[in-house]
């Protein structure tokens, strides 16, 4: 059996939204997936993963498109966290040589890192639309990424 969930985060993986605007993005995502089982909101002291679960695809340079090594992503996932979370360190590209951090890299599809996440249990809708993630973000008041999570 598996179980399908929208995770909305914050872009930026230290902000913690007040509680009214927690409040705000609920209420929103209650219109916009009226028949969820559940919607939530849950903060952390430190920097988390919120992953895809598996329609985990592919991992992508910023700088220049190419696929990520997933034996390199994989390591920089274990050398950049410990038990107080992701400290989202540069590190170099093996592709470009560019400097990049595990939150800078483009996720097919996506997943992101923070502290703060919104959770929609069985939405029972496909992806969040483009048009209901502006309007979260305008709720919100700060960008957002909507991570379609399958476990």
């Amino acid at each position: 059996m598996s179980d399908h969930f929208i995770v909305v985060v914050p872009r930026d993986p230290t902000l913690v939204p007040t509680d009214d605007v927690q409040r705000r993005v609920i209420e929103a995502l209650k219109r916009i997936v009226p028949d969820a089982e559940n919607v939530a909101a849950e903060a952390s002291l430190q920097v988390k993963f919120f992953d895809c679960g598996q329609n985990f695809a592919r991992v992508l340079c910023p700088h220049c498109s190419s696929e990520m090594d997933m034996d390199w992503w994989q390591g920089r996932m274990n050398d950049d966290s410990d038990s107080l979370g992701f400290r989202l360190d540069s590190y170099e590209a093996p592709c470009c040589a560019k400097s990049v951090n595990l939150n800078e890299l483009i996720y097919d599809w996506a997943q992101a890192f923070g502290r703060f996440s919104w959770t929609v249990q069985s939405p029972n809708i496909g992806k969040l639309t483009d048009a209901a993630k502006l309007e979260l973000e305008g709720v919100a008041g700060f960008a957002l990424v909507p991570i379609q999570q399958h476990v």
